[in-house]
């Protein structure tokens, strides 16, 4: 979970890497009768690269305040879910770990 700007900004830096790395692996030729192995290394890149960009899109929803953050109705789910929500609740309202921080005392 991205849980900043800055971890934003790296982690956009990062889906180029991999489009990047996935695009020089595609240049390369296959060695034969080993196809399996560069097929694996797509996979792993694209699958990286997924993931990276679901954590990214959720940062902007949050922060845009698309997403509605839901409010827990059970203390067992308050608690395990309480320092994502903290850090979802930050970014919706434009806070920086700091900000926060000051606030809370």
């Amino acid at each position: 979970m991205i849980a900043n700007e800055r971890q934003y900004r790296i982690t956009k830096s990062w889906i180029k890497k991999f489009e990047d790395s996935l695009f020089e692996l595609e240049q390369h030729p296959e060695e034969p009768g080993r196809e399996w192995v560069r097929r694996g290394q797509k996979e792993s890149v694209e699958l990286q690269i997924e993931d990276l960009k679901v954590q990214v899109a959720e940062y902007e929803r949050i922060k845009s305040g698309k997403t509605k953050l839901k409010d827990p109705s059970y203390v067992a789910e308050m608690f395990r879910e309480a320092p994502s929500l903290l850090i979802k609740w930050r970014i919706a309202k434009g806070l920086t770990q700091k900000a926060l921080g000051q606030r809370l005392g």
